[in-house]
């Protein structure tokens, strides 16, 4: 069960006492530092640059981009899909 419930997992020090929560703060502080080096609390463009990464993604899915990872022929032919826009449309 190596990995489960906080128990010990390769590559921890083998001197580090192990204690209930230990891997819930020690992830917590990861994010903390990740969030350091992106600056995502204090990008101004954030905001904009997330916006623009969503236009452009569904652009690129309308316009048949993405066709190695979307089958688009399977949702061509589900009929479901057609009623869920037809009620959409009204």
């Amino acid at each position: 069960l190596e990995g489960w419930g906080g128990g010990p997992r390769r590559g921890d020090d083998a001197d580090e006492e192990i204690r209930p929560g230990a891997d819930i703060e020690r992830e917590a502080r990861e994010e903390d530092d990740r969030r350091e080096v992106i600056g995502a609390e204090t990008d101004p463009d954030r905001d904009a640059r997330l916006s623009e990464f969503g236009r452009v993604m569904r652009e690129r899915f309308l316009r048949g981009k993405d066709g190695e990872h979307v089958d688009y022929a399977a949702m061509d032919a589900d009929e479901s899909l057609d009623d869920t826009w037809r009620k959409e449309a009204a």
